[in-house]
């Protein structure tokens, strides 16, 4: 299933109307940061679970794959 990126879909609503207003364009925001929210924990999910295992399978074999953790959550 491919999956569209976020942004667009949450602004075609704004972008459309032939007036768009300051409280369309904030619920735009919100919905685009609740879509970004969403596909981040997608990634995290799909790398804890397919990406990670299938590392640690070619690393039992003794050919070594490095992982790095990159820690972003201090803004």
């Amino acid at each position: 299933m491919t999956r569209s990126r976020t942004g667009y879909k949450e602004f075609n609503k704004y972008l459309a109307s032939p007036t768009p207003s300051n409280d369309s364009y904030h619920h735009a925001v919100e919905q685009m940061k609740q879509s970004t929210r969403q596909y981040a924990r997608r990634q995290i999910l799909w790398i804890r679970n397919k990406l990670l295992p299938a590392v640690r399978a070619v690393n039992s074999k003794k050919l070594l794959v490095p992982t790095y953790l990159l820690d972003v959550t201090g803004e």
